[in-house]
């Protein structure tokens, strides 16, 4: 794998201001920590998505390889649908592959995008990265989100909260992690959302 770029966030969160506002034992009438309290869900999250590679809500990656083969393993779930598939050529331009020269095989827990063998491969460029796949995963509406994820969100708040006022905190309180296993991609796929790859993560 080349890299991976997020193309769009959700304009939502899977906890409600309200459920935070519960677990933190604050009052629910006093809209003063509002924000503050909706920064933290957005980063409690993105550090859970990172931490596992599964997505809560509705966004759009890119992922790039520098090589052609049929099968891609794409790097966060669940995947939906897949955008689009472009190679470059050795003009290094960029040309897309029609929708009948693929199919996605989301049923595993990381999806594969099969390349069709009836599908010619780009020609030869000696231009890096020379595969790009966007994909849109994530569940539809905070509805779908499953409870453990929600919960894993709502322990992780509690920790950022807790920590407040002590500097950039990075860590992972670890009554989140322990609502994640059945959530976590393989280490491999998560490097990339960890930022060891420059120009990688949120």
């Amino acid at each position: 794998m080349y890299g991976l770029i997020p193309l769009s966030q959700p304009t939502d969160e899977p906890v409600t201001i309200r459920q935070i506002k519960q677990q933190l034992s604050l009052p629910l009438g006093d809209a003063g920590p509002d924000v503050h309290l909706k920064r933290l869900a957005t980063l409690a999250r993105q550090k859970i998505e990172r931490a596992t590679g599964y997505v809560c809500l509705t966004q759009q990656w890119q992922v790039l390889f520098d090589d052609w083969r049929f099968e891609y393993r794409l790097p966060r779930s669940p995947v939906v649908t897949v955008d689009l598939l472009k190679g470059r050529d050795p003009n290094n331009v960029w040309q897309s592959a029609a929708a009948t020269d693929y199919e996605l095989d989301a049923t595993q827990p990381v999806a594969r995008l099969r390349i069709l063998p009836t599908t010619v491969p780009p020609l030869h460029s000696t231009y890096k990265p020379l595969i790009r796949i966007t994909f849109t995963c994530g569940h539809p509406s905070v509805a779908d989100v499953p409870g453990d994820l929600k919960g894993a969100i709502l322990r992780q708040i509690e920790d950022e909260h807790r920590f407040r006022g002590a500097g950039e905190y990075d860590g992972m309180a670890e009554s989140a992690l322990a609502l994640l296993h059945g959530f976590t991609m393989p280490d491999e796929f998560l490097q990339y959302g960890r930022g060891e790859h420059a120009g990688i993560g949120y």
